[in-house]
């Protein structure tokens, strides 16, 4: 992301990719470190709390688990890695994180269960008003960070 403008901007970077890798997600399993989860309130606004998460450092079957949640990633010396596993083959995602980069992950499964978001975010949700993650980009200044997927077909 750059600006262009002659002012500064408030900037965050995120997108909402979804993968499809087997025909039912109950079938797949999901593995990512320990993570801190955004507590939200009903209107689906952060509250400010966080609790840490290692519901998913071991694979955990996706066949009843719900999740439409934003989370930040503590650890921020390497790498943010989730492994999405399925009889199709194993999905590796990876997202930068350190000062400016995907410190934020947003992961949703549809009710529908034939695919998943992992969503990489530079800044909390609502972070227009709770500045969290939210850069402030002078005029020619540019940030950005990398995400990439790695895809191994099982031949079985």
């Amino acid at each position: 992301m750059e600006n262009t403008g002659i002012g500064s901007i408030p900037a965050g970077l995120g997108w909402h990719p979804y993968f499809f890798i087997s025909e039912n997600m109950r079938n797949c399993t999901l593995q990512m470190p320990e993570l801190e989860r955004i507590e939200i309130d009903d209107r689906m606004i952060p509250t400010g709390n966080r609790e840490k998460i290692s519901t998913f450092t071991n694979p955990v079957p996706l066949a009843n688990v719900r999740l439409d949640n934003c989370f930040f990633i503590d650890n921020q010396q390497k790498p943010f890695v989730a492994v999405l596993d399925a009889p199709s083959g194993k999905l590796t995602y990876t997202q930068e994180t350190g000062p400016d980069k995907f410190n934020y992950a947003q992961i949703f499964t549809p009710d529908h269960k034939r695919s998943i978001a992992l969503e990489p975010m530079t800044c909390n949700i609502n972070a227009f008003n709770n500045g969290e993650g939210l850069k402030i980009l002078q005029p020619g200044e540019q940030f950005g960070g990398q995400c990439s997927i790695r895809f191994a077909k099982n031949f079985r």
